[in-house]
């Protein structure tokens, strides 16, 4: 008996010894759980990053495009502006323009005193048509005369003075 029971202590203890051995962790089997736990984590982190990425991407895109159609706007009000300010300008330029090209531009020489130029009722007198006045202006042989000889202001002026 004594024999069969170092036999069983004996196949205990061999039993006790494979046992231990084969739960002992292998040096490399914990660094290589640390390895996958940090791949794993560095994963998460990398689908995190990316994702944030495409949302700034989209924020980012939303805002430029807003800011586009802001532009596009703002730039569409200055050029409505522009036009408004131009077609402004235009229409007084017109006014200037016909007062110099009319009669006022004459008023200076062509007084109601008859000097140095004969007066309006004379002028009105002398010529019935506006082809006769602007004939005789072009003809004439004063210096005073050479600046206004120009077709568009002799006839605005003859147009001012009612002549047809």
């Amino acid at each position: 008996m004594r024999k069969f029971l170092v036999l069983v202590l004996s196949l205990a203890l061999g039993l006790s010894f494979a046992l231990t051995i084969g739960c002992q962790k292998k040096p490399g089997e914990e660094q290589n759980k640390a390895a996958e736990k940090a791949a794993e984590v560095k994963n998460t982190a990398d689908e995190k990053a990316a994702e944030v990425k495409n949302t700034a991407d989209e924020k980012a895109a939303g805002v430029k495009n807003t800011a586009d159609e802001k532009a596009t706007e703002a730039k569409n009000r200055a050029d409505e502006k522009a036009a408004e300010v131009n077609a402004k300008a235009d229409e007084k330029a017109a006014e200037v323009n016909a007062k110099v090209a009319g009669w006022d531009s004459c008023k200076g020489c062509h007084t109601d005193s008859g000097k140095p130029a004969p007066s309006k009722a004379d002028l009105l007198k002398k010529f019935k048509t506006e082809k006769e006045l602007i004939a005789a202006a072009k003809a004439s042989r004063n210096p005073m005369m050479n600046k206004f000889k120009k077709d568009d202001l002799l006839k605005a002026a003859a147009k001012d003075l009612g002549l047809k």
